[in-house]
């Protein structure tokens, strides 16, 4: 499902699996 994180924790941020930052600012999908 669509999730806005952003709407949470809009100044968290998280490495992914690859080591790459996300943005929790920003929609993805889950």
């Amino acid at each position: 499902m669509a999730l806005k994180v952003g709407d949470l924790a809009p100044d968290f941020k998280v490495k992914d699996q690859n080591g790459d930052e996300l943005g929790f600012g920003k929609k993805f999908e889950t």
